[in-house]
């Protein structure tokens, strides 16, 4: 059986110190075989993490672009920070890769993906997290829960661990 955990940060992520090492251990010891590492930013502890891991990695990254953040899965290589979100949503599928709105609809995150452009760019999102540990107000994963369903978009779940 596959126990995944879609969105994980590494210490190649300015916000965290977490060794790839470490991750690997704590996976282990919960019984989890599936990670995506999507630090901010960059493909690299990703790419490495796929070196390393006794389990599958996917290779995303979080990009933040003015209006929030979009996560990239399944990448070849590191998208910039500050395009657009048009411009990263192209940039992820031209690598043949899937749109995933990480954390949308938390209020208290300032890097949430703004509601209107969610809306606006249904029809290009592939996947949407309805599950994010991290978000502290429960009605925010129950939004994301409903907006998939309402659209048919497949969701997705994750620690969201720094």
């Amino acid at each position: 059986m596959l126990k995944a955990d879609l969105h994980i940060h590494t210490r190649y992520s300015m916000d965290c110190e977490t060794s790839l090492e470490q991750i690997i251990s704590k996976c282990q010891e919960r019984g989890i075989n599936c990670i995506a590492i999507a630090d901010h930013g960059t493909t690299e502890g990703a790419l490495k993490m796929q070196e390393i891991a006794p389990f599958p990695v996917i290779v995303a990254e979080e990009i933040l672009t003015p209006k929030g953040e979009i996560m990239g899965m399944f990448l070849k290589e590191t998208i910039p920070s500050g395009i657009t979100a048009q411009e990263a949503i192209s940039r992820i599928k031209s690598q043949g890769g899937i749109v995933c709105i990480p954390h949308p609809f938390d209020a208290l995150r300032h890097s949430s993906l703004e509601s209107k452009l969610i809306e606006e760019f249904v029809k290009l999102i592939d996947v949407i997290e309805v599950f994010n540990a991290r978000i502290p107000v429960l009605w925010g994963n129950g939004k994301a829960h409903a907006f998939a369903r309402k659209y048919g978009i497949p969701g997705s779940a994750g620690s969201d661990a720094h």
